[in-house]
């Protein structure tokens, strides 16, 4: 369950990277901007939790932040991931922290992984281990979004690579692609905002949608897992 639970949000943090491009004709920035999004998260149409996404460029760093709230009266839990990765894409360090608030107690957990080459050093708490891997790979940071503003968001265009996070596998990378499904409008709230449709795969995990607007911002994101619909919708503007 925990590991299912880990997929589902870190899917959800990837595609919600601010994809802040434009598209259909629209000239398109030369390089990955940065910013600041809030979104409201619903499990089979009950508000769940809150998520706050922003993205960074510092010192030919980018850095990529998602925090993710969910729970209830009874129990909250909180996970933030942060990303570190050249301008190149090459890694540089990944984080993730959990604290689960039940009961009046914080149960916490850190894990923190940096990178030299294929030599992953990931620090767990007290226990520190390394792990080497046989494939290239990325984290969830900007290297898809590079890829998609490279190709300028063209209908079927597919963007290939195998990731790496420790809190879904520890010892090895896992494919995921992006596809671009094409224009579409959809409804939020009583309002239509036409939208460009992605599709992403994470390993055997179900297909996750994603939608941008005009701007390239996500609107909204759906993904579907058993019996599970959950969708994640941006935050109403002023």
């Amino acid at each position: 369950m925990k590991r299912r639970q880990h997929i589902m949000q870190k899917g959800l943090s990837l595609l919600m990277v601010p994809l802040l491009v434009t598209c259909c004709g629209i000239t398109m920035p030369k390089t990955i901007p940065t910013g600041t999004n809030s979104y409201t998260v619903r499990v089979n149409g009950t508000e769940v939790g809150k998520a706050v996404m922003s993205n960074t460029l510092q010192n030919d760093e980018y850095i990529y932040t998602s925090r993710i709230t969910m729970g209830n009266a009874l129990m909250k839990h909180t996970i933030t991931h942060i990303i570190v990765e050249k301008t190149d894409f090459t890694p540089v360090r990944l984080e993730t922290h959990e604290i689960t608030t039940q009961d009046g107690r914080d149960i916490r957990s850190d894990l923190v992984a940096t990178f030299d080459g294929q030599t992953v050093t990931i620090k767990n708490g007290d226990h520190t281990a390394r792990v080497t891997l046989k494939d290239d790979f990325v984290l969830d940071g900007n290297y898809f979004t590079h890829k998609l503003i490279q190709n300028n968001f063209r209908k079927g265009f597919t963007a290939s690579a195998r990731l790496y996070d420790p809190s879904i596998e520890l010892q090895q990378t896992i494919p995921v692609t992006f596809e671009v499904i094409g224009e579409e409008t959809i409804m939020t709230g009583i309002k239509p905002i036409a939208t460009i449709h992605l599709r992403q795969r994470i390993g055997k995990v179900q297909a996750i949608d994603t939608y941008i607007d005009e701007t390239g911002t996500a609107v909204k994101v759906i993904m579907e897992m058993m019996n599970m619909k959950m969708e994640i919708t941006r935050a109403s503007k002023e």
